[in-house]
């Protein structure tokens, strides 16, 4: 049985390897599609790339139980790992599947209606710290609209090998 980090990783004799991650964040931290959609506490995704390319090879499969705006899952189909990741937020979805999409897109596959009528607000104890208030109407529209009309680009395509839960 596994009663460590190192018992699961295979590194019980290896050195640790020192990594000072301030010296990554010199780096465009908005390369690929990470600045796609500001997203409070974002990954660096220097970080990200450093872990998934250090503990897996292509191929593998990454989880991200709390996704958020999706880095891992860009990082992932970056340095071709497959990968499930889940979040609370319901635009999470849409989102990560936008910044890693991967065929033709047009205007049609991105209707929302932000005047959609039907609210959604989740109850969450920090919505006004992740989320401004003065954008909370707007997006409880936009998440009322997509728990009406969820997965916009899983319309446009037959099968993803990688999921967004």
């Amino acid at each position: 049985m596994q009663t460590s980090i190192d018992d699961f990783l295979g590194t019980k004799n290896e050195k640790y390897r020192k990594v000072l991650f301030r010296s990554f964040y010199d780096f465009d931290t908005d390369y690929a599609t990470h600045g796609l959609y500001w997203y409070p506490a974002r990954f660096i995704p220097h970080v990200v790339r450093y872990f998934i390319e250090r503990y897996t090879k292509p191929g593998d499969l990454v989880f991200d139980p709390f996704a958020g705006s999706g880095t891992v899952a860009i990082e992932a189909e970056i340095t071709g790992r497959n990968y499930i990741v889940w979040d609370l937020n319901p635009i999470t979805e849409l989102l990560v599947k936008a910044e890693t999409w991967r065929g033709d897109i047009n205007e049609k596959m991105f209707e929302v209606d932000f005047n959609y009528p039907k609210k959604f607000v989740p109850r969450w104890d920090n919505l006004y710290l992740w989320h401004p208030r003065e954008f909370v109407d707007a997006l409880s529209r936009l998440w009322g609209y997509y728990h009406d009309h969820p997965n916009p680009l899983a319309r446009h395509t037959a099968a993803a090998s990688n999921q967004v839960l």
